[in-house]
């Protein structure tokens, strides 16, 4: 790495980086109930990111044997590169995340096998009408980043990963299912969400409706990835700086109840981006967007922080495709990590019970069609268990679900549950959340 960075400052960068990631995946795939595939990859790739003329060069390649190439490449496409006003990052102190265990980092994936079977067991005990195709994907990565500056830091983490998409066939109609879950060890949790689904089964199987009108809704942890669609741009330094987002003069005002905060944790090891630092090298930490419904602070990458005149908040990320995976091909952009919703009060029972006509919704369909950037949700319920009486009775069919998440989680926030989950998002560009049911009252359903 040492050698790309020499290069670059014969070559008259003021400044260059380089950023070297090694990764071994294994893959355990079942599809229609069995065994379908056995997969394992490798690769290592670098990126050289170069200051020059004040304008930010990039390059990422998997030729780690041919410096000069490499650097020319990035000097050639500092000519059409950003304007650069800002220095790479300096060496710091990292913390020690428990990310990595030796003995599970070696662990087969065929050992595994067991536990797909186990849960396609499960789910399909409740009905014959439901097909399962479900992974376990484990990665085992190294990530070194180096510069000009001094900065000089490594870190090992290993990721086991379960997904599942399930389809539920009743009569000439079907529902999909679709669930994630990540731990840096073997327990991600899936055989306890196996016999949840288990038990949801028999009403999902029960179609049912509800009317239109203004509801108590419950939005699962599953979901809250779709709700987050919504607040994210408003949380984002680079969309500050477009002048896009509708935070950009709330800095310091109340934006949300008192009782909500929202928090971006890179060193929280529960998180599937868990890290010591990010991706251009900057401090891994916690940081207070929203506390106690105030906002705080704003994600920042070093070109948001440095526009924006604020401290980089760690979240100069290098993610490619929508399951956020760290690629050297990505240039590092500002995006979430670990988004923490503190616990609240209540249990999913005590909130079941407190409903006298509600949906416990679990998907939201069609919800790029709203205006996300200004808050606003709307889409159709895909996954919903309809409550009646503090009962959940059936699974609501042909409904629709809106509102804004600014209005709604400031004046319309009953509670959130004592009990989070940690799980890895769908959707936007947050890598996992962590956070429980919450209860929202007057949010508008529309039916049919």
């Amino acid at each position: 790495m040492k050698e790309f960075i020499d290069k670059s400052l014969k070559r008259g960068c003021a400044e260059a980086e380089a950023y070297l990631i090694s990764k071994q995946t294994q893959g355990l795939f079942y599809v229609n109930n069995v065994i379908n595939d056995l997969q394992s990859k490798e690769s290592t790739g670098i990126a050289l990111r170069i200051k020059k003329d004040n304008r930010l060069g990039f390059i990422g390649s998997s030729n780690l044997q041919d410096g000069d190439e490499v650097v020319s490449r990035a000097i050639t496409s500092a000519d059409y590169g950003d304007e650069m006003p800002y220095s790479f990052a300096s060496q710091t102190t990292y913390p020690t995340l428990d990310v990595y265990d030796q003995t599970f980092a070696d662990e087969p994936v065929e050992a595994y096998i067991p536990r797909c079977e186990e849960f396609i067991k499960i789910v399909c005990s409740a009905t014959e009408n439901i097909t399962v195709e479900c992974s376990f994907e484990k990665t085992v990565q190294t990530v070194r980043i180096m510069n000009s500056n001094g900065l000089e830091a490594e870190f090992k983490k290993a990721l086991l990963t379960f997904y599942a998409e399930m389809r539920l066939t009743e009569g000439t109609s079907s529902l999909e299912l679709e669930m994630q879950l990540n731990a840096h060890s073997s327990q991600v949790g899936e055989d306890e969400y196996a016999q949840q689904l288990r038990k949801e089964i028999p009403f999902l199987l029960k179609r049912t409706s509800i009317k239109p009108g203004k509801r108590q809704i419950i939005f699962a942890p599953d979901c809250f990835g779709d709700l987050f669609m919504a607040l994210e741009t408003g949380l984002r330094g680079d969309a500050v700086v477009k002048g896009v987002s509708p935070l950009k003069d709330k800095m310091g005002q109340q934006i949300l109840d008192t009782r909500m905060s929202i928090i971006d944790d890179s060193t929280n090891p529960r998180g599937k981006m868990a890290a010591p630092f990010d991706d251009e090298g900057t401090l891994g930490q916690k940081t207070y967007l929203v506390r106690n419904g105030v906002l705080e602070n704003y994600i920042c990458d070093l070109k948001a922080a440095h526009l924006l005149g604020r401290k980089p908040t760690g979240n100069g990320l290098r993610q490619k495709g929508i399951y956020r995976v760290k690629s050297y091909s990505q240039k590092p952009v500002c995006e979430y990590s670990n988004v923490i919703i503190p616990q609240g009060k209540m249990t999913l029972d005590q909130m079941i019970a407190s409903i006298d006509e509600g949906v416990l919704v679990q998907s939201i369909g069609g919800l790029l069609l709203a205006n996300l950037t200004n808050g606003d949700f709307s889409g159709s319920i895909g996954q919903g268990l309809k409550i009646e009486q503090g009962k959940i009775v059936g699974r609501v069919t042909n409904a629709m679900i809106s509102g804004n998440v600014y209005h709604d989680f400031k004046d319309n926030l009953v509670d959130f549950t004592r009990d989070t989950y940690c799980q890895g998002a769908f959707s936007g560009q947050i890598g996992s959340f962590d956070v429980g049911y919450v209860l929202l009252k007057d949010i508008t359903v529309a039916s049919r």
